[in-house]
């Protein structure tokens, strides 16, 4: 079955966490009907993004929203390449001004926990490299492979007082 829905973007300033990403939503003003996924082009054809009901919490349950093909590109990708993306286990908020992600959650056992990343710590960056969003760990993640270490600088609060530190992080 086909069909077209012709819409207008409402609301470009939304994100969501993800686990190692932070995805851009737009919502729509096209009236959500249960269990219409498929793809978003726009007026040119080209796909724009794909439609989803997975963050109605954040977006509200009237209008459908979508996800940026951008921010999906590199999921297609490993799936084409038969490759399986690592895992660092982290959700997170960018902080404001650049200055690094705040981690608002550690998945229990996956990488980051086991290397000793905590909730409230703020990732600053990864071999060195400034890792100031949680697209900038995403596209850093993706040049890596399954066994990877990578050595994560952060700041953590202890006492009041902000510690930098540096712990040693297995990918899988």
């Amino acid at each position: 079955m086909k069909s077209v829905m012709p819409g207008n973007v409402v609301n470009t300033d939304m994100t969501v966490q993800a686990v190692d990403d932070c995805l851009t939503v737009y919502v729509t003003d096209i009236a959500y009907t249960e269990g219409g996924d498929g793809f978003v082009s726009d007026i040119e054809g080209r796909m724009v993004g794909m439609i989803t009901d997975a963050y109605q919490r954040t977006t509200g349950d009237t209008n459908w929203s979508f996800i940026s093909a951008e921010d999906i590109a590199v999921a297609a990708e490993a799936i084409v390449e038969e490759k399986t993306p690592v895992t660092f286990g982290i959700r997170g908020k960018d902080m404001e001004n650049g200055k690094g992600i705040y981690v608002t959650e550690v998945q229990l056992k996956s990488p980051a926990y086991h290397g000793g990343v905590r909730v409230a710590d703020v990732i600053d960056s990864i071999d060195g490299n400034k890792i100031r969003s949680m697209k900038d760990l995403s596209l850093c993640l993706s040049t890596h492979e399954r066994g990877d270490r990578i050595t994560v600088g952060l700041c953590r609060s202890c006492s009041g007082k902000q510690k930098k530190k540096s712990v040693k992080v297995e990918l899988k």
